[in-house]
């Protein structure tokens, strides 16, 4: 008598992914991706108990301490500054939402200018009309940064392209592009640099984040107005 004999079924074994951090805004109250989310990190008073607490920016993410997540949007820094933060730390805590966003906009701008020269050094940013024009046609694209002042790059195919689709972003003029990229002596021959490409998701998402921090969230003069006007309606 023959007898058939199956082999057992092979398992295909999944591709890990990426653990997500689920979080809540002490700002807004709201959940959602801490990789989304501004830390805040506590900073005692030079006499624990006996004077207030600060807060600090943890633009990296990664800084000791007792740690508290707040959404990048101005009203939820101002809920946070008002209770949120105090109520998070379970101590008083004073922290002037105008300042403290100042802060996060300097800490973010100093974590951008790193993780763009970090992509040169690591291949994974390409500079250039041209070089951004290949990514484009190679698929590799990610993330387009362009100068304001970069007329021409900006009506280039390419970059037209990108922004349609919500993939540039706009960062300073020539010469603070190309200074942030490492190439100091194309910024002091005063020709800059006017566009460049990321061709990374990882480091694209990264630099997104930190240009939102950096450029999205110092208060104007109408919003310090307005944000006068809610402190003396709560008040």
């Amino acid at each position: 008598m023959e007898v058939d004999v199956v082999a057992p079924m092979e398992r295909t074994r999944q591709p890990s992914q990426p653990t997500r951090t689920c979080r809540t805004c002490v700002g807004c109250g709201q959940r959602g991706e801490g990789e989304a989310m501004v830390r805040l990190v506590l900073v005692p008073g030079p006499q624990e108990g006996a004077t207030p607490a600060s807060v600090v920016v943890d633009a990296k993410g990664g800084a000791f301490g007792r740690g508290a997540h707040v959404h990048p949007s101005k009203a939820c820094f101002e809920k946070a500054c008002r209770q949120g933060l105090s109520r998070a730390f379970k101590c008083a805590v004073k922290a002037d939402a105008e300042a403290l966003l100042l802060e996060v906009a300097r800490a973010f701008a100093r974590r951008l200018e790193g993780l763009l020269a970090g992509g040169v050094r690591g291949g994974h940013l390409v500079i250039g009309t041209d070089a951004v024009t290949q990514a484009s046609q190679a698929g590799r694209l990610q993330l387009v940064l362009l100068a304001a002042d970069a007329t021409a790059a900006a009506e280039r195919s390419a970059v037209k392209r990108a922004t349609a689709e919500g993939k540039t972003l706009v960062y300073g003029d020539k010469r603070t592009l190309a200074n942030a990229l490492g190439k100091r002596h194309e910024a002091e021959e005063r020709a800059g640099v006017g566009v460049c490409a990321v061709t990374d998701a990882a480091l694209s998402a990264s630099i997104r984040r930190a240009w939102i921090c950096a450029v999205g969230l110092v208060p104007t003069r109408t919003d310090r107005e307005d944000s006068d006007v809610a402190r003396a309606e709560d008040e």
